[in-house]
């Protein structure tokens, strides 16, 4: 998710920020989170973006992680290496496979596991 945020989400705030500084909107809502509480029509990349940010990993999830990777650290260390692997378009996807075991796979362009 860092490559993620850094690249996409932070270039899409980043611009936003950009078109309501100094506009009514900026005045009315300072903060970022302020607008999304406010607004129902935002994009739906900016809105999706913080409700990923603010959910917890749970327990069940946590506890594979560990097992397969040996901790989250870890974990996010690998899916960095495998996404930047990648050459064009593409995605690095955690799944969890028929024998119940996580793994990394990296989909070229919109292909998903």
């Amino acid at each position: 998710m860092y490559y993620h945020y850094e690249i996409l989400h932070a270039n899409y705030e980043t611009k936003l920020n950009e078109v309501l500084r100094g506009s009514k909107l900026d005045e009315q809502f300072p903060t970022l989170e302020e607008l999304m509480e406010n607004l129902e029509n935002l994009p739906a990349d900016i809105k999706n973006e913080k409700d990923n940010q603010e959910k917890k990993i749970s327990s069940e999830l946590l506890n594979a992680i560990n097992n397969k990777f040996g901790n989250l650290d870890n974990l996010k260390k690998r899916l960095l290496e495998s996404a930047l692997k990648i050459r064009g378009s593409g995605w690095t996807w955690l799944v969890l496979g028929k024998n119940n075991e996580l793994s990394i796979i990296n989909t070229a362009n919109q292909d998903s596991p």
